[in-house]
């Protein structure tokens, strides 16, 4: 029959055994929870410290800017009061792929589990107000397309996406600013007045 010391030594010894394995939950616990604010921190900082990246963003949400297409592909950009330049190369370009990938970034993150959904909320505003503005969603689907032709992952930012969707659905108003119109109605009326000098010219 087993001792009354070797019963007390084995329930001694499974008690410190279950003891070490709380203490370790614990650490890594507390260490997932410390690596998630540190993961927090840097972002934050990395997101809010770019100004340039910043700039972009408000002027999307102000609707400042507008990235015109043409046949699927991204041709100028528009901004309030400026004359249009290309897209392609240009610091609008660099500065929109920054936002949407550091935004897609923080959604894998948090498919993966390391960031909780109110952690996560910190961008998700910011994610929603971006990808509801007609001239990213025509960037996004332009990606996507390009991702698809060389083998890339698509769709494009799919992960920006689930975390624009914490707070609410991603609806695009494709309406298109006021001054943008009026930018492109003096194009026309500029490019007709071109045609008609022109015309009286070569009479």
């Amino acid at each position: 029959m087993p001792t009354i010391t070797g019963n007390i030594a084995e329930i001694a010894t499974a008690f410190i055994a279950a003891l070490g394995f709380f203490f370790a939950i614990l650490e890594l616990h507390r260490s997932t929870r410390n690596q998630r604010a540190q993961f927090l921190l840097d972002t934050t900082h990395r997101y809010f410290g770019d100004e340039d990246v910043r700039k972009l963003y408000y002027e999307l949400d102000y609707r400042t800017i507008v990235i015109e297409f043409k046949e699927g592909e991204p041709k100028n950009i528009y901004r309030k009061k400026e004359p249009p330049h290309p897209f392609i190369p240009s610091e609008v370009e660099r500065h929109l792929d920054a936002l949407l990938y550091t935004l897609d970034t923080i959604g894998r993150v948090f498919e993966l589990g390391t960031l909780t959904s109110q952690e996560a909320k910190i961008f998700s505003f910011q994610a929603r107000r971006a990808l509801s503005y007609p001239s990213v969603e025509e960037y996004v689907q332009w990606i996507t397309r390009e991702r698809a032709r060389f083998g890339g992952e698509a769709p494009a930012f799919r992960s920006a996406y689930v975390l624009a969707e914490l707070v609410g659905p991603v609806t695009v108003d494709q309406r298109l600013p006021e001054w943008f119109e009026v930018a492109k109605r003096s194009e026309r009326e500029s490019g007709r007045e071109k045609e008609e000098k022109s015309g009286r010219e070569s009479n």
